[in-house]
């Protein structure tokens, strides 16, 4: 467990898990697009709870640069192409280029439900809550078995690299990525060598009756 892991895990006790509750197992697929990856509880940049659940579904593929048609894409690509996604898996892409973005929309209602780049938390699950959102962990469960990039391209070993919508403070043009094959994470600038893989998702508020 990174220090990073162990100062939020610490910073942060347990919530309510919905376990049971949900009608998919993690890899599922699921008819409304994508592939359930678990419950995620946000928090902002200062690490405080925005007191909201959702649940993430993981597109079932990395998306790619439609331009060129390429699977490695450079960070302000990544955002472009994202957002730029019509119908893909049965839904658009939003314009979510970082973490301040994505909680201002969450906090404000105006997030739609469409693809984003998931934050390091993620990618990485920070917390161990039992039914917490980790696709690293999850990457060979279900449905999602043989479609991530694990191990090193015969060109490139940053295809097992991907970003996560996670950026460093003090370096506007750097984001935290997590190594598939390993489970290594490290900031990444956004002129990293080729670029690097991103695995779009997508919420859905999770509200109880």
């Amino acid at each position: 467990m990174s220090q990073l892991q162990r100062s939020i895990q610490g910073a942060h006790p347990p919530v309510k898990n919905y376990t049971g509750i949900l009608p998919y197992a993690v890899g599922q697929r699921v008819p409304e697009g994508g592939i359930y990856a678990g419950i995620w509880r946000p928090t902002n940049t200062m690490g405080q709870r925005l007191g909201k659940e959702y649940t993430v579904f993981a597109a079932p593929e990395d998306a790619t640069n439609l331009a060129k048609g390429k699977p490695l894409l450079m960070y302000a690509h990544a955002a472009f192409e994202v957002a730029s996604l019509r119908g893909w898996h049965g839904h658009g892409g939003e314009f979510c280029p970082n973490n301040e973005i994505l909680c201002s929309l969450l906090t404000s209602g105006n997030y739609t439900g469409g693809w984003i780049i998931p934050t390091i938390d993620m990618l990485a699950g920070m917390f161990n809550y039992p039914d917490e959102v980790c696709l690293y962990r999850t990457r060979e469960q279900g449905d999602f078995a043989g479609t991530f990039q694990t191990k090193p391209g015969d060109r490139t070993t940053d295809n097992v690299w991907y970003w996560s919508s996670t950026g460093r403070a003090a370096k506007l043009d750097e984001f935290m990525s997590m190594n598939f094959e390993t489970g290594r994470t490290a900031y990444k600038d956004n002129d990293s060598r080729t670029g690097l893989s991103v695995r779009p998702v997508r919420l859905e508020e999770l509200r109880l009756a």
